[in-house]
């Protein structure tokens, strides 16, 4: 691995620790019902390829490849949190990650 390549994932593993403790501070005013949920429309696709190419350096990393697919009859504008849907599917693509050696 070059220099550019840990500095690389370096930063991939940066921005998983930030996003961990932000998680952290959020499950903790979910507990004490302070977390507050704002909800707005937002394009589900756009978040999907803005998390693909979030992960493509730690997916590139470990050797997997990534694949999404959003069904064409799901809305393009969503009305939800966009902030708490971005954590779900980070949660389970940081999971995916973890527990897949190959594929």
């Amino acid at each position: 691995m070059n220099f550019l390549q840990s500095l690389a994932v370096c930063e991939a593993e940066t921005e998983y620790l930030e996003f961990m403790v932000k998680n952290l501070k959020d499950y903790s005013k979910l507990f004490d019902f302070q977390l507050p949920v704002s909800k707005s429309n937002f394009d589900i696709r756009a978040l999907v390829r803005d998390l693909e190419r979030k992960f493509k350096l730690l997916v590139k990393f470990k050797d997997v490849e990534f694949c999404s697919y959003i069904d064409r009859t799901l809305p393009v504008s969503l009305y939800h949190d966009r902030r708490l849907v971005l954590q779900a599917l980070q949660i389970l693509i940081l999971n995916s990650l973890k527990y897949t050696n190959t594929g």
